[in-house]
């Protein structure tokens, strides 16, 4: 009984020894995973903290990006900084919302929405600050960064910010203690079982390698504060940074150094005072207090003082920025004193040579006032052949000699100058002179400035008539202001006149061709319109007639009936008539033409217009074609349409050519107009020979040009076709028989 109860208490004490061996190990276990965890934990928030002071770290740098690229776009007008502050504009959030999230505490959402609805807001002003460089309004840009919204915004975006820092890291560190506690905690537990030695040993080693990575996160922050700074050292303008309340510099970079002559530790302690000269102090301080305020950007021509006493002027951009909380003024200087003097040197032989070379193919010539002599001190080659009298004749009494008409070209122009220009226009050049003497009086009492420039008829002592072009300007002696005389430049603009009158002449030709094409075309289309109509009536009227003639239908409708068929069948005849009328009175007079000769004198007539253009026309194997047999005003107006289509379509910012060709080949003659010009869209390729369809602006044409050159080679047997490639250039090919009797 008592051995059996031994053996119980033993089986008793040896279930409760694996009891509590087991409960030891589950406890060891326990312990185990508790300190697997806690170190774990503490892994998580040191990398947490590490993260953050790296988010911190890039939330300045990003921010600092964004606000100096805004002020640099403003100051400067470049907008590469805007594509600068777009790349880092997303960078900014993100680091800012990865922060949060590795706190997201009640007191961390007041000052994240606190931080977010402050960079929104300087965001939106900032994208303002970028519209408004791009419409080259950098003052309103400097003004948006100016404002008292834009300051209180970066006062409101950086103190939440600084609660934000300051939060993030509380929370990181509070929380980083709690679980460096549990580890400890664990740590003494285990320690009394011997089982924590080497985890303690594996969590220092963890901890050690956390601190490396948290210096080289250090070390990543340093390298983009020096790329930032190697950004401000390395400009090629002088920048200087200085307190706006206080004046004194803050920042200075090497470029203002070796303007001023000084070392940066030495203009670091100097303010603007310092560095202009005493009588322009009081200028330098307006001009910056007026840039601080936002009411200027640029500030000319300043004078500043250099180390070693010597004058260097400089034009000066501001921005302004918020450094450490103060308000900052930075100015970019560009030395302009070497520009200042070459331009006081150049600005007199600049303002009496400047318009005598504008024109290389005219006479230039200087002329004198004087009471006693009005002669012309300088008269270039060329005057014998354009006035056939020689040079060392001409005078001003001469030139009033051989004048006929004058048309003034300038507007506003002195009553009296208007006076003596009537008079000479109605052959009185005694008035002429008499007026014109009144008007020099009073440009030399200052009274009219003006250059003046007019197209003079006259006509040569060997009785030839041209029109000269005088442009002219008054020359003053610098520095008394007083007349001294006029320079100028003649040149000789008959053969274009002549142009221009043979031009307006063919355009009037061509306005009736134009004119009478349109009304045959609508004609064409309203007979067709209500032919259609008139035949469904008369129709109708036939056949009501029969069935009133079978039927007990009074006499007088059957009478009515039949009137009204003769009215419809007379309307028939007329509109018949109507339309052979304009089928065929536009085809009237042909006979054998020369397309050579035609080719010339079309683009004779419009030669100056495609030099207006920058359009070479090339005329080739024109000469050999045979004569056809054509109207010659249908021949002209087909060369005139399709070269003023090639001419219209240049642009006139680069030379274009348009070359004309032709042969002829089985009785007919093929012509080419070949141009590389903007070329046709292919979607109105099949539309341009529509009536009233133009690619052109409303001013340059109604639409009917190459429906009229259709229709009239139609009318003759031949063809029009086109070709073109959109931005390469656009041919025509037209096909006419050589001989071939109007079409029936």
């Amino acid at each position: 009984m008592a051995s059996l109860e031994a053996k119980t208490y033993s089986s008793k004490l040896i279930i409760r020894l694996r009891i509590i061996l087991l409960s030891m190990l589950v406890l060891v276990l326990i312990f185990c995973v508790l300190g697997v965890y806690s170190e774990h934990l503490h892994r998580h928030y040191m990398d947490a903290e590490r993260r953050v002071l790296n988010f911190i770290g890039d939330i300045k740098h990003f921010d600092e990006v964004l606000t100096m690229s805004a002020h640099m776009a403003s100051a400067t007008g470049d907008l590469q900084w805007e594509r600068r502050y777009r790349d880092f504009e997303p960078q900014l959030d993100d680091a800012i919302k990865e922060a949060i999230a590795l706190s997201p505490t009640e007191s961390m959402a007041k000052a994240a929405n606190k931080t977010n609805l402050a960079n929104l807001r300087l965001v939106a002003i900032e994208n303002k600050v970028f519209d408004l460089v791009r419409q080259g309004d950098g003052e309103k840009a400097v003004g948006l960064l100016n404002s008292r919204e834009y300051t209180e915004q970066k006062g409101i975006y950086n103190d939440g910010m600084s609660e934000l820092t300051v939060i993030l890291q509380n929370n990181i560190r509070n929380m980083t203690t709690k679980s460096y506690r549990m580890f400890l905690g664990t740590v003494i537990i285990l320690a009394a079982f011997g089982s924590l030695l080497l985890f303690a040993w594996g969590t220092v080693r963890q901890m050690r390698k956390r601190l490396a990575e948290k210096e080289q996160a250090e070390k990543v922050l340093k390298e983009s504060e020096e790329r930032y700074r190697k950004l401000f050292q390395g400009a090629a303008e002088g920048i200087l940074v200085a307190d706006t309340e206080t004046k004194e510099f803050k920042y200075v970079n090497p470029a203002i150094c070796k303007m001023l002559g000084y070392t940066e530790e030495e203009l670091r302690r100097l303010g603007v005072r310092d560095i202009h000269p005493k009588a322009d102090l009081e200028h330098a301080f307006s001009e910056f207090e007026a840039q601080a305020r936002g009411e200027k950007i640029l500030t000319p021509d300043i004078p500043c003082l250099r180390k070693d006493g010597t004058i260097m002027y400089a034009d000066i951009k501001t921005a302004m920025v918020l450094i450490d909380g103060r308000q900052c003024n930075i100015g970019f200087f560009t030395d302009i004193t070497q520009h200042k003097l070459a331009e006081q040197k150049l600005a007199y032989s600049e303002e009496i040579y400047r318009k005598t070379i504008e024109n290389a193919k005219g006479v230039p010539y200087q002329r004198q006032f004087d009471d006693k002599d009005d002669k012309y001190v300088f008269v270039g080659p060329g005057i014998e052949e354009m006035f056939g009298i020689p040079r060392e004749e001409f005078t001003p009494g001469r030139f009033t000699e051989l004048a006929e008409a004058v048309v003034c070209l300038t507007p506003n122009v002195p009553a009296t100058l208007k006076a003596a220009d009537v008079a000479l226009n109605r052959g009185d050049r005694d008035t002429y002179k008499r007026k014109m003497k009144v008007y020099h009086k009073e440009i030399s009492r200052g009274q009219s400035r003006r250059a003046i420039r007019g197209d003079i008829r006259i006509r040569t002592p060997q009785g030839q008539v041209k029109w000269i072009t005088d442009s002219s300007f008054y020359i003053r002696d610098e520095k008394t202001g007083e007349l001294l005389g006029s320079m100028g430049i003649l040149q000789d603009i008959t053969e274009r006149r002549r142009i221009e009158t043979e031009l307006e002449k063919y355009k009037e030709r061509i306005f009736q061709v134009q004119k009478h094409a349109y009304v045959s075309s609508v004609g064409t289309i309203i007979a067709h319109q209500i032919n259609q109509p008139l035949t469904k009536i008369n129709i109708l009227l036939d056949r009501a007639l029969d069935n009133a003639e079978d039927g007990s239908c009074c006499p007088s409708v059957i009478k009515d009936v039949k009137e009204s068929l003769a009215e419809v069948k007379e309307a028939s005849s007329i509109i018949r008539k109507f339309r052979q009328y304009s089928q065929d009175s536009a085809l009237e007079g042909a006979g054998k033409i020369n397309v050579s000769v035609v080719a010339d004198r079309i683009v004779s007539v419009l030669s100056e217009r495609a030099a207006q253009a920058k359009m070479h026309i090339s005329i080739k194997d024109l000469e050999d074609l045979p004569e056809v047999e054509t109207n010659e005003m249908a021949l002209e107006q087909i060369f005139l349409i399709i070269i003023q289509n090639a001419i219209e379509a240049a642009d006139g910012q680069k030379p274009y050519k348009l070359d004309i060709t032709g042969k002829s080949a089985e009785g007919n003659i093929e012509l080419q107009f070949a141009d590389d010009c903007c070329g046709i869209a292919p979607e109105n390729l099949d539309r341009i020979f529509e009536p009233f369809f133009s690619i052109k602006t409303e001013d340059k044409g109604m639409g009917l040009g190459l429906d009229i050159v259709q229709q009239i080679l139609i009318s003759y047997g031949g063809e029009i076709r086109v070709e073109s490639r959109l931005g390469k250039g656009t041919t025509f090919s037209v096909t006419l028989p050589i001989s071939n009797a109007l079409k029936p």
